[in-house]
């Protein structure tokens, strides 16, 4: 399964998160695991297509899995995307059972409540949301330009 090695995550403004959960009355933060490999077969097998993922691990305690060649080799070109990932996975982390566009929602105004969302950033986000796979999951909306409009519908509903 490659290397794994636990830090806390650096967004784009310089400084270091944690993502705080609450489980079972225990405070503390998610596990934030760094996969690193030299080959693709020794990718973390939970990773599936994606960049980032929540799992609970064996004690039912939130962890956030990344693929750490992945955010090394885009990190340069893509830090409010990796910005959005991180939001998104640490609203799966919060809260299990929430859905995927609700996580997305969560991390677009995590990152506004951040003063992190500009014309710029959000449309950096909306290419990257309509170059995912035409066809997604229906848990994502069903396209990727499907999942960003869903979130922003959530996102203005929460606003209002």
């Amino acid at each position: 399964m490659g290397t794994i090695s636990i830090h806390a995550f650096e967004i784009s403004t310089g400084d270091v998160v944690q993502c705080p959960v609450t489980v079972n009355g225990k405070t503390g933060f998610a596990t934030e695991i760094w996969n690193k490999y030299a080959d693709v077969k020794d990718r973390h097998p939970e990773l599936g297509k994606a960049v980032a993922v929540m799992r609970l691990d064996e004690n039912g305690w939130p962890t956030i899995i990344f693929d750490q060649p992945a955010h090394e080799k885009s990190i340069q070109g893509s830090q409010t995307i990796w910005d959005f990932v991180y939001f998104h996975e640490c609203a799966h982390a919060q809260n299990p059972e929430i859905t995927e566009i609700e996580a997305n929602c969560q991390a677009y105004l995590e990152m506004g409540r951040r003063g992190m969302m500009n014309y710029h950033r959000i449309k950096q986000l909306e290419t990257m949301h309509y170059n995912m796979m035409s066809i997604l999951p229906i848990e994502y909306g069903g396209s990727g330009a499907q999942f960003w409009h869903q979130t922003l519908q959530c996102v203005r509903k929460a606003q209002q």
